[in-house]
């Protein structure tokens, strides 16, 4: 499975990462991309971007 989230909206980014610190979800940043370490942590990381408004692609 991948488990790298794009950000859509670059001003979104440092938002997204905050929440992802916030809920102890463990990431690796480049670019516009976010590599969720955790496989078993990528579908909450996903819902909880997406239930805080963040715009991701998967």
């Amino acid at each position: 499975m991948d488990r790298t989230i794009i950000i859509t909206d670059f001003e979104q980014e440092e938002c997204a990462m905050a929440i992802l610190d916030s809920n102890e979800i463990g990431y690796e940043h480049s670019d516009d991309n976010i590599f969720i370490v955790d496989a078993e942590q990528f579908e909450e990381a996903r819902n909880v971007l997406q239930d805080n408004g963040i715009e991701v692609q998967f």
